[in-house]
C-alpha cells in the first residue's frame, strides 16, 4: 500500500461573482496614445479571505496571461451595456505585478467608458460548458449576456492537482471612466489551496470533497 507522506490539493471551482479591483481615474500624462488600454496589475495572494486557507507562493501568483472582456457602458451613444468581444494579452514577465498594453476589439475607442472583466491564466483552468476552447466560450456563450450575467457565468475548476507548480486562475472586474486610458487592477485569486500533511504509514486519500 502506498504511503502518502504529504499530499498538496488544489480542489475547487469558482464563480467570478463580486470581482473587485482598484483604479485611479487618471489622464493621460506620461502615457503613450497608440489606441490601446495601458493596464497595471498586482495581485492579491494574502490571506483576506477565508477560504483562502494557505498564503500562495510566488510561483502560484504570476500571471502568463490576461484575457479582457469588454461590455459597453449604459453611456455609450448609440449601442450601451453590450459585449462586444474580448483580446488576450500575453504578459513576458510572468510576475505577480506589472504592466501591459491591451488592444481593444477591432472598431472600438479605448477613450469610451468600459466595463471590464479580466481572466488571469484563465486558458488552463476554464469551465468551457460545452464549448471546444475558450475562444469558443468568450465568442458564442458570453456574446448575448450582460457585464452583470458574464461576472455570475464565468467559472474555473481544479479537479486535482499534486504540487503547486502552476500559476491560480484569477480575475478582476473595472468601470474604467472615458477619456482615459489607464486601469489599475487587484487580481483575486479564485481557488483555495488546501496542504494536508501526514506521517502515519499505509495511509492513502480515497476521496475529498470541497
Amino acid at each position: 500500500m502506498k504511503t502518502i507522506n504529504r499530499l498538496s490539493l488544489l480542489l475547487a471551482s469558482f464563480f467570478l461573482v463580486c470581482l473587485s479591483a482598484c483604479h485611479d481615474e487618471g489622464d493621460y500624462a506620461g502615457e503613450i496614445q497608440d489606441g490601446k488600454l495601458a493596464l497595471s496589475y498586482q495581485v492579491d495572494g494574502g490571506m483576506h479571505i477565508r477560504t483562502y486557507a494557505v498564503t500562495a507562493e510566488a510561483h502560484e501568483c504570476r500571471v502568463d496571461d490576461v484575457y479582457t472582456l469588454f461590455f459597453r457602458a449604459s453611456s455609450h451613444p448609440t449601442n450601451p451595456n453590450v459585449y462586444v468581444g474580448y483580446t488576450r494579452t500575453s504578459v513576458s514577465a510572468s510576475t505577480s505585478t506589472g504592466n501591459a498594453r491591451v488592444t481593444l476589439p477591432a472598431g472600438e475607442d479605448v477613450d469610451d467608458e468600459w466595463q471590464l472583466i479580466f481572466l488571469g491564466n484563465f486558458k488552463s483552468s476554464a469551465f468551457l460548458d460545452g464549448e471546444p476552447s475558450v475562444d469558443d466560450l468568450l465568442t458564442n456563450k458570453v456574446a448575448s449576456k450582460t457585464y452583470s450575467d458574464a461576472r455570475e457565468y464565468l467559472m474555473g475548476f481544479f479537479e486535482k492537482k499534486i504540487g503547486m507548480g502552476s500559476p491560480f486562475a484569477m480575475s478582476a472586474s473595472l468601470t474604467k471612466p472615458a477619456s482615459t486610458n489607464v486601469a489599475n487592477i487587484t487580481f483575486k485569486r479564485r481557488v483555495a489551496r488546501i496542504d494536508v500533511s501526514n506521517s502515519a504509514s499505509n495511509f492513502i486519500f480515497e476521496t475529498v470533497q470541497v
